[in-house]
């Protein structure tokens, strides 16, 4: 059993930490099987949500300090400032620099 703060493993580490193949556990143990890689599939999506909440914020601040600095908060001079430059593979991230654009009269 994982503990509170404990990364779920894809099926494939499991296996391997047992020292069994993952197509005999899945023959024998088919249910429990599902059960760790629904488990790994529902943290990896989490994770996802979370990690493009936080780069949201991070975009939106970042137009603002350009804004207020008087500087263009162009996509490549954001990513300078953030955390994890490649936020910007996100199209919901991108979304927000064209809404906090839009917030301060730079976009339509």
């Amino acid at each position: 059993m994982l503990k509170k703060n404990e990364q779920p493993l894809p099926m494939t580490e499991a296996a391997k930490r047992l020292g069994h193949p993952k197509q005999i556990l899945y023959r024998h143990f088919p249910e429990l099987c599902r059960a760790i890689s629904a488990q790994y599939v529902k943290y990896m999506k989490e994770s996802r949500i979370q990690r493009i909440e936080q780069c949201c914020k991070e975009v939106k601040q970042a137009v603002r300090q350009f804004h207020a600095e008087g500087i263009y908060p162009s996509e490549a001079a954001i990513s300078r400032l953030l955390a994890k430059p490649g936020c910007f593979r996100d199209k919901e991230v991108r979304a927000t620099l064209k809404a906090a654009r839009r917030e301060i009269g730079l976009e339509r």
